[in-house]
């Protein structure tokens, strides 16, 4: 098992974080609540950036080190290209919360790692 996460006072492991995160569409809720409440923001901020790093760590092999490249951003489409599928089936997988993303300046945003999860899990 993964070392849980610590989430403002909290400990969730990082699969139920990742659960949250897909079940209640908490990028959407993000986004609805950004800069009402700090620690509400905070909150979710830390339990998507743990999810996030379960799914990097979701094949559970053994890392060396943990310094790790910078998170590189996909577009449905340049994810789309990278997978051969269409551009649509991204937005679909997004849609229905099986392929993770983020919203920036209205625009979706898929990280590597939850690319990278979303094919293993399709293939």
């Amino acid at each position: 098992m993964s070392a849980p996460g610590f989430v403002q006072g909290v400990v969730l492991p990082p699969a139920i974080c990742l659960f949250l995160e897909r079940e209640f569409d908490f990028n959407r809720l993000r986004g609805s609540i950004r800069g009402d409440d700090p620690d509400v923001d905070a909150t979710l901020q830390a339990i998507h950036k743990v999810a996030m790093a379960w799914l990097d760590r979701v094949d559970a092999t053994p890392r060396a080190t943990d310094a790790r490249p910078a998170v590189h951003w996909f577009t449905p489409a340049e994810a789309a290209a990278r997978l051969g599928v269409k551009p649509d089936t991204i937005r679909r997988g997004i849609r229905e919360h099986r392929l993770p993303a983020e919203k920036h300046q209205a625009r979706w945003r898929i990280p590597t790692a939850a690319l990278d999860a979303y094919r293993r899990s399709t293939a």
